[in-house]
């Protein structure tokens, strides 16, 4: 029986390798063992089967990033005179125990329809421990002369203050002003910025259209093969996109490949819900091919938890001044524990606010497995420290989670703080706050972020997450479009005009107070990647409300809110239409859960039985959350370690 050895990658690989991948993939296997990569290229992982020296099989796959925090599976090839012999799933095993050491949370493995051995594909992810299939993206492969049949094709016309331009003529000073305005409102989506795609585009047919010189529209493509092209992104500014102005750009684009025997490919993700449908509806009928692809995951156990399962004696190595912001993000984002509270950006924000912050990370063979970001606060007469939902690990890791907490209490020491508090990422569970106990910790009576909240499920498509919301609360959002409330995304100059809104709102509520200077900081820092966006509602040209919203891997967390508290303009409704359109922006975003952040700390039967009761504290908070119908969420709570030699004394 021939003898196959499956393992990790290092080392850049030949030629006889790089033909078991995609053309696509194939520099991604030049790169492998370099010591210095560009963060913004694939980080891939590659593990081949061979026989010997014989090559048998290979699977490349790419580490998680911001937007994504699964890994990815690109490609798996297996010889074929070697195919059903299991050799696909020992790559798929070899490349699991890969991530694993890098601490990745979970993987994906996405494949088309079209292919003939669909069935075969199916069973060795099922065979592998994969989630059951779902459907990821729609394609459509069709020609210019298929869809010159097209209603739409024949309706297309041009309005007369637009023109249509070859995107190879587009001028250095509109991508500026593109870019500008963009940082400033956000008016692209995330995904279909152009400058991301600008690379090989195809120059025959890739077009842009000006409105009143002005850049509002483009269709990007790239060739696959000489007479292959893919439709790579779309775009239409939102005010002109109702009223299909989209349509005479993909007619030019379209009639520029017209007679040179080229096909075209059109490929949409699924959370496009309305492209989607023109997929189907206006490109489908008319192609040779429609089809879809799917999608399978599969979590993956931490490292920790994999020795254990082996029997192996395991002990993170602790690196108290982690300097590597893309891993550090990366591993953040990805971990079901992560937060933006613990991102790299959220650290400067408290260090351009006079914190010290301090990152200590856990790595196992060089990679992060489990970290905390450390905040030191001095007052001049007494330091503390403090981990904003941290530490970044699993709570039943005991052994990472252990070692993270006493480099935080040995890190608090060294720097004379008198308190270390934690405020843990962990949900609610007498086990984990009697194993806090037992290291040392003491529950505080206290907390800095509110224990409690409300979690909002942006999973399932957009029209259940609004069928789920109480009827009260959709009346409010239809109120509210209906009485001409408008709602922006806010540029740099209107961070004051949010700032008054959230200051009327703190004192009506007896909140706390966040200062300007976060505001500023923090859209400095998340906003040009529109990881924030600050949301203001208008009526008549006077801002009445306003949001701040922050995504992070998969979770947005709602952070600030503020509104007018004349009633003229509380009747406008307009708080439930701002965080509806957030709900939607971070559902494009791939967030699957919205945050809506501080309720009164009490059991949900306690919170049903009084909400309409009570109106102190933050119970007018939750009266308006809870419209929402989010799943109420506690974390463990608050907790501290006092560092008796750093008392500060009864002078300080």
């Amino acid at each position: 029986m021939l003898e196959i050895l499956t393992e990790e990658v290092t080392q850049p690989l030949s030629e006889e390798w790089a033909a078991m991948t995609f053309p696509l993939f194939r520099p991604l296997l030049k790169t492998l063992g370099a010591e210095e990569q560009d963060p913004e290229s694939v980080r891939p992982v590659v593990c081949r089967a061979r026989a010997g020296n014989k090559p048998t099989g290979l699977i490349v796959a790419r580490l998680p990033t911001d937007v994504e925090p699964a890994a990815e599976i690109l490609s798996i090839f297996v010889a074929p005179d070697l195919r059903k012999q299991g050799i696909a799933t020992y790559l798929i095993g070899s490349l699991e125990e890969a991530l694993i050491r890098r601490g990745v949370p979970s993987v994906l493995g996405v494949y088309m329809t079209s292919l003939p051995n669909i069935p075969a594909i199916e069973g060795m992810f099922a065979k592998s421990g994969f989630s059951a299939p779902v459907r990821r993206a729609v394609i459509v492969r069709t020609t210019p002369e298929e869809m010159s049949n097209a209603n739409w094709y024949k309706r297309a016309r041009l309005p007369s203050n637009c023109t249509i331009f070859p995107w190879s003529e587009l001028t250095p000073d509109e991508l500026e002003t593109m870019k500008r305005t963009q940082a400033e409102s956000h008016w692209i989506h995330p995904d279909l910025e152009p400058w991301n795609f600008d690379k090989d585009f195809d120059r025959q047919s890739s077009v842009g259209m000006r409105r009143n010189d002005e850049v509002v529209g483009w269709v990007i493509n790239h060739r696959a093969s000489e007479k292959m092209v893919a439709f790579t992104i779309s775009f239409m500014r939102e005010d002109l996109a109702r009223r299909g102005r989209i349509f005479p750009l993909y007619k030019a684009s379209l009639e520029q490949l017209s007679g040179t025997g080229t096909t075209c490919t059109f490929m949409t993700a699924t959370r496009f819900e309305a492209m989607v449908r023109f997929t189907e509806t206006r490109l489908g009928p008319f192609a040779s091919f429609c089809g879809e692809t799917r999608g399978v995951t599969k979590e993956l156990p931490s490292l920790a938890d994999k020795a254990l399962e082996q029997d192996v004696i395991y002990e993170p190595m602790i690196l108290e001044n982690f300097g590597d912001r893309s891993e550090w993000d990366s591993f953040v984002a990805a971990n079901p524990n992560g937060s933006f509270f613990q991102s790299w950006d959220w650290g400067e924000v408290q260090n351009k606010m006079g914190a010290r912050t301090f990152r200590i990370a856990a790595l196992a063979q060089g990679r992060i497995i489990g970290c905390v970001q450390v905040f030191l606060f001095d007052s001049g007469a007494k330091k503390f420290t403090y981990v904003a939902l941290g530490p970044v690990v699993d709570a039943d890791d005991k052994r990472v989670a252990g070692a993270l907490l006493e480099a935080v209490v040995k890190l608090s020491d060294d720097q004379g703080a008198f308190l270390a508090r934690i405020e843990p990422p962990w949900t609610d569970d007498t086990r984990i706050q009697e194993s806090l106990a037992n290291e040392g910790f003491v529950m505080a009576s206290q907390h800095i972020m509110p224990v409690r909240t409300m979690l909002v499920d942006l999973e399932p498509p957009v029209d259940a997450i609004w069928s789920s919301f109480r009827s009260n609360t959709r009346n409010r959002i239809r109120l509210a479009e209906k009485r001409g409330v408008e709602v922006r995304v806010g540029k740099a100059e209107d961070t004051e005009a949010f700032v008054q809104l959230y200051e009327e709102t703190a004192a009506r509520h007896n909140l706390s107070l966040a200062t300007v200077l976060a505001f500023r900081l923090a859209s400095g820092l998340f906003g040009p990647r529109d990881a924030m966006r600050v949301y203001l509602a208008s009526s008549e040209g006077l801002d009445i409300a306003g949001i701040v919203v922050f995504v992070f891997g998969k979770r947005a967390t709602y952070l600030w809110g503020g509104s007018l508290t004349s009633p003229s303009a509380r009747r406008l409704n307009p708080n439930q239409l701002l965080n509806w359109t957030a709900m939607q922006w971070a559902r494009e975003r791939g967030c699957t859960a919205y945050d809506m952040t501080g309720i009164p700390d009490y059991d949900e039967e306690v919170l049903e039985a009084n909400y309409s009761k009570r109106s102190d504290e933050w119970w007018p908070l939750y009266r308006f959350k809870r419209g929402f119908r989010g799943r109420v969420h506690r974390r463990v709570g608050t907790f501290d370690w006092l560092l008796q030699q750093n008392q500060p004394s009864r002078d300080a």
